[in-house]
């Protein structure tokens, strides 16, 4: 394989794998996700 086969390969990957994450977050419930938001938002602050 040479490296822009390699370099695509790790694309498709990450890709898949984001698509798996957002896919794993859009099936819980949504309280949860309002509170993992305010928490990022909370601790972000300075």
């Amino acid at each position: 394989m040479n490296t822009s086969a390699l370099i695509q390969d790790a694309k498709n990957r990450i890709s898949a794998l984001t698509f798996v994450s957002e896919t794993a977050i859009m099936q819980l419930p949504a309280p949860i996700i309002d509170v993992e938001i305010k928490e990022l938002t909370f601790t972000r602050k300075p």
